[in-house]
């Protein structure tokens, strides 16, 4: 509470979206980059579920917690499912080719990376009879 004392029994409440939006728990958790959540990513292991009991640590409640907790969140993990069979059944994957081909070579930092990692190139799927 920004260094202010609250009281024994005093009810504190935040925005969950400040909670995703944390810069001291997120780099850059404006952006869009769902590959945090890779093995080895700044989110794995992190629990999209706040329960009691929940494995990882919370970082973000995007279902909420508690009892008003939202109810739609296994058809919301089942349709993410989906999305991604989807994706990969019209669509055909090639790998990006010319500056954006992928590089193996390692990129020495805090972690070894790719120096150029895989970029996919989308392309519908033909249709056939």
């Amino acid at each position: 509470m920004d260094g202010r004392r609250a009281s024994a029994g005093t009810t504190v409440q935040f925005p969950l979206e400040r909670l995703a939006r944390d810069k001291a728990a997120w780099a850059d958790p404006d952006e869009f980059r769902p590959e945090r959540f890779l093995a080895g990513g700044e989110g794995a292991g992190v629990s999209l579920v706040a329960a009691a009991g929940s494995a990882g640590e919370i970082k973000m409640m995007p279902f909420g917690a508690g009892r008003r907790m939202c109810p739609g969140m296994g058809v919301a993990m089942l349709h993410l499912g989906y999305f991604v069979a989807n994706l990969v059944r019209e669509f055909e994957w090639t790998e990006a080719g010319g500056d954006m081909a992928v590089d193996l070579d390692p990129q020495v930092r805090f972690l070894n990376v790719m120096k150029r990692p895989l970029r996919a190139h989308l392309a519908m799927r033909r249709k056939t009879r």
